[in-house]
C-alpha cells in the first residue's frame, strides 16, 4: 500500500487518528465478546476456557487504554459510546451459544480482524514516521499474534500466518488526506 500522500502532517495526523480509533472499536468489541464469552461458557473444560477468556478480555481492557492514549497523543478525542465503538468497528458480530470452541473460533476470527487492523494502522503510523505509535502497537501486534497461535492451537489448528483482507478506514483516510493537499 502506497502511504506517500500521508506525508503531509496534517493529513497524516488525521489518517492515522482514524485508524488508530478503528483499532480501537475493535479492541472494545473483542473485549466484550471476550467477557461475553468468559460468562456464558459451559462444558466439562468450564473452568480452563472461563479462564482463559478472563485472561483474554483483561489483557485486552489494556490494550483498549494504551490505543485510547494513543488517539489523544495526535491531539484528538477519543470515542467512547457504545455505539461508536459499534460503527466505527470491522469485527463482525456472531452468535455461537455456550459451546467453548465455537467461541474460541470466534475469538480466533476476530483477533485475526483485529491484527489486520492493527498492521494497517502500524503501516499509518509508520509512513508518517511516528516511532512511539508503532513500538506501541508492535508490542500489542506480538500479543495479539501470541493469542492467534493459541486460539488457533485450542482449536486444533495451525495459526493462519496471512491476515484477512481487511477493508478498513485507511483508504477513506488515505482518501481524505488526499483531498487536503
Amino acid at each position: 500500500m502506497d502511504h506517500a500522500v500521508m506525508m503531509d502532517s496534517k493529513s497524516g495526523n488525521e489518517a492515522l487518528a482514524l485508524c488508530l480509533t478503528e483499532c480501537l472499536s475493535n479492541t472494545v468489541v473483542f473485549k466484550f465478546k471476550a467477557h461475553g464469552h468468559h460468562w456464558n461458557v459451559k462444558g466439562s473444560d468450564f473452568a480452563e476456557f472461563h479462564e482463559f477468556f478472563g485472561d483474554i478480555y483483561l489483557e485486552s481492557e489494556e490494550q483498549i487504554d494504551a490505543i485510547a492514549e494513543l488517539i489523544r497523543t495526535r491531539g484528538k478525542p477519543v470515542i467512547y459510546r457504545l455505539t461508536d465503538f459499534a460503527n466505527n468497528s470491522s469485527i463482525s458480530d456472531a452468535e455461537v451459544g455456550s459451546d467453548a470452541l465455537g467461541m474460541v473460533r470466534d475469538l480466533r476470527d476476530s483477533n485475526l480482524t483485529l491484527l489486520a487492523c492493527l498492521n494497517d494502522t502500524f503501516n499509518c503510523a509508520q509512513a508518517v514516521n511516528d516511532q512511539g505509535i508503532m513500538n506501541v502497537l508492535a508490542d500489542i501486534l506480538s500479543k495479539r499474534s501470541k493469542l492467534n497461535w493459541f486460539l488457533s492451537s485450542f482449536l486444533g489448528e495451525e495459526a493462519p500466518t496471512e491476515l484477512p483482507m481487511h477493508e478498513s478506514m485507511l483508504e477513506e483516510a488515505l482518501e481524505e488526506a488526499a483531498e487536503q493537499i
